[in-house]
């Protein structure tokens, strides 16, 4: 997982987004956000800054492929990916 304060350097050439992961034993499960309809909306940051800014410098990360959290999202019927939210 990455943390803000220790992230390593996004890879040259690639786009990465951040998205907020709760640890479970050694492993990163994705964190969904709940929306008032019931709903449920995947994060994804463009920067571990702004991700940290948003949900706080203490919510692990992982840092993805721009594609890749609407793949991991889809099997779970999550059908809204957002890049950034706003608070």
């Amino acid at each position: 997982m990455v943390r803000t304060e220790t992230a390593a350097p996004e890879p040259a050439g690639r786009t990465v987004r951040h998205v907020p992961v709760r640890a479970i034993g050694s492993v990163g499960v994705l964190r969904f956000s709940r929306l008032c309809d019931g709903g449920c909306r995947a994060v994804r940051s463009g920067s571990a800054e702004a991700r940290a800014a948003l949900l706080g410098p203490d919510q692990a990360s992982v840092a993805l492929t721009r594609s890749a959290p609407r793949r991991a999202a889809a099997p779970v019927t999550v059908p809204v990916v957002q890049l950034q939210p706003q608070q």
